[in-house]
């Protein structure tokens, strides 16, 4: 019935709004794999990984949900869709950056808060928007079933993340990873 509802609702709108949802953050899980062999292999320690990931990088992320929910209510829930699709995809260039330099703690942080700040705008932004797809008798259903499909692709591609890097090195897989 949940399912029933929704493409009675939607109409054929629904597949392709099913594969926007399905490849939306698709960029972030399969770079996401990939993050600590990048910091480990450019020569990051382990406390240093630690602190700015997640002591730092946390807070930048919860930040950016502020600005995220700002931003809906300032330029509505489209645009910052939108918007926050184009950043968490181009944030993905900054490990691309990352891995041309030394492992210099403060390019280490530049990289992580463009990649939070984008993860967690473009997160506040796909969960307002599945929300907004989702009927009142079935919400539960309606949001479990989509937010079980944005995660899907992302997951079965992250495999071959280390077969693209072994093959084509870290900045090329990075700069892949912001085209998907």
């Amino acid at each position: 019935e949940p399912v029933a509802e929704l493409h009675g609702r939607l109409g054929p709108r629904l597949w392709a709004i099913l594969l926007m949802v399905a490849l939306y953050r698709m960029p972030d899980f399969v770079s996401g794999v990939m993050a600590n062999p990048l910091y480990k292999t450019v020569g990051y320690s382990l406390p240093e990984i630690a602190a700015v990931t997640k002591l730092y990088g946390v807070w930048v992320g919860i930040f950016a949900s502020f600005v995220a929910g700002w931003a809906i209510a300032r330029l509505g829930l489209y645009p910052t869709f939108v918007v926050g699709g184009v950043l968490a995809a181009a944030s993905n260039l900054s490990f691309s950056w990352l891995s041309f330099g030394s492992p210099e703690v403060w390019r280490l942080t530049v990289a992580i808060s463009v990649d939070n700040f984008a993860g967690g705008f473009a997160g506040t932004a796909l969960i307002a928007y599945m929300s907004g797809l989702t009927g009142a008798g079935f919400a539960a259903s309606q949001y479990a079933l989509l937010s079980s499909l944005y995660a899907l692709p992302g997951k079965l591609v992250a495999g071959s993340a280390g077969f693209v890097v072994a093959a084509f090195g870290f900045p090329v897989f990075f700069a892949l990873t912001a085209a998907i």
